[in-house]
């Protein structure tokens, strides 16, 4: 099953995993209208909160953003299961977080591991 976007731009079918992956990307680039991820999931709350001004040493702040994470992937990305998030630093020479999505991607008769690494500017927006 393709998502809604590649659907909709038919020059050419993706097969399906660059296909989750493309969309665990829009979900991250796009900021939701409300932060209350309590609320059913909308096309308003398509994405992730805006974290331009958060700390992102804060293991709290991370917990959380992972939690908004998952909860995006889970409401928009059906074909990914067992999403795990993780929060990866680098070493103290290049002092750069990056974000880890990991799950099984329902493929066929069999799932398949899937993981992607993104720095986590890709997801602030810098």
């Amino acid at each position: 099953m393709l998502a809604l976007f590649d659907r909709l731009d038919q020059r050419e079918l993706p097969d399906v995993k660059q296909s989750v992956l493309d969309e665990l990307r829009r979900i991250l680039s796009a900021r939701v209208y409300t932060e209350d991820i309590r609320q059913e999931r909308t096309i308003l709350n398509y994405g992730i909160p805006n974290i331009v001004e958060t700390d992102q040493d804060n293991l709290a702040h991370q917990e959380k953003m992972a939690r908004q994470i998952r909860s995006a992937i889970e409401a928009y990305e059906p074909r990914l299961k067992t999403i795990r998030i993780e929060w990866v630093g680098s070493p103290p020479d290049t002092p750069h977080l990056y974000v880890v999505i990991s799950g099984q991607l329902a493929a066929g008769e069999e799932d398949e591991p899937l993981r992607l690494i993104l720095d986590y500017s890709e997801i602030k927006g810098n």
